[in-house]
């Protein structure tokens, strides 16, 4: 995510900007109450043949007047825009800072803690998942471990702009990509069975929001292996209220082994960025 340069609402930019719109405002005023006739060339570009006609001549102040007030309006709706952006990082960073005990500084994950990489994962779906952790659709399970520890870490976010402003600063870190830990798989064998994983997920892990599926590259392998045993086992995707699951469920029963799990997940690293 891009951080742009800010200006505070108490800026001697904005406060010149409000001066030079009353005084323009103000002085449109005095004109149209005195009966002294401006040259148009006041008002025209050079080169442009006068008009003498006092209507026409405030008419011309006027648009001017019109086009520097809308002109000042838009500057300082894009300043406070901006600064509401900036208050949302920080937020954000702010919040992450319980997030990174686990999953660390730089969003690289620890699988001691049960924790994946989570570094440059999509907003919406950072976004998504913390809601489910929420609400106890997911990780309530009592053999979902790492589920059990996100769920009360995830009560932490009071707000749902709490949730929005840490989801869009993982969103923003750089993305990691894990030194592979899951070992025995064979890649080639993991190419085909994918291929019922690319069409949700994307050929290139990418993922796809319109269909809710994340991306899988990048993602830790070792926490791809033990997602998948769970929505084998029902660990994953027996709660209603979280519907994706029960579809990844049914989709994680096509692998009928271990082995099969360890071919896909190894096939999956090689598309790390």
């Amino acid at each position: 995510m891009r951080r742009m340069v800010l200006v505070g609402l108490d800026s001697p930019i904005l406060h010149c900007i409000y001066r030079a719109a009353s005084i323009r405002c103000t002085a449109l005023v005095e004109t149209e109450h005195s009966e002294r006739v401006v040259s148009v060339s006041d008002v025209q570009p050079p080169g442009t043949k006068g008009n003498s006609d006092p209507g026409a001549n405030r008419e011309a102040r006027l648009a001017l007047t019109r086009k520097f007030v809308t002109g000042a309006a838009l500057l300082c709706a894009l300043v406070l825009s901006n600064a509401a952006l900036a208050d949302d990082f920080d937020r954000g960073r702010a919040l992450y800072d319980l997030c990174k005990q686990c999953h660390g500084v730089d969003g690289d994950g620890a699988r001691l803690f049960l924790a994946p990489a989570i570094a440059g994962l999509d907003q919406w779906y950072v976004e998504a998942q913390l809601k489910l952790f929420r609400s106890g659709a997911r990780g309530t399970n009592p053999d979902d471990v790492g589920g059990l520890r996100m769920h009360p870490m995830s009560q932490w976010l009071k707000r749902e702009e709490d949730v929005t402003a840490v989801a869009a600063y993982v969103a923003s870190m750089p993305k990691q990509a894990p030194a592979p830990e899951v070992h025995g798989g064979n890649v080639e064998a993991g190419a085909g069975l994918y291929a019922v994983c690319g069409s949700c997920h994307g050929a290139k892990g990418e993922g796809d929001q319109s269909k809710n599926s994340p991306p899988l590259r990048n993602m830790s392998d070792w926490y791809l292996v033990g997602a998948l045993e769970k929505y084998k086992a029902g660990i994953r995707g027996a709660n209603p209220a979280n519907t994706n699951a029960v579809l990844m469920r049914g989709m994680a029963n096509i692998l009928q082994s271990d082995q099969e799990i360890k071919d896909v997940v190894a096939y999956i690293n090689t598309l790390n960025e």
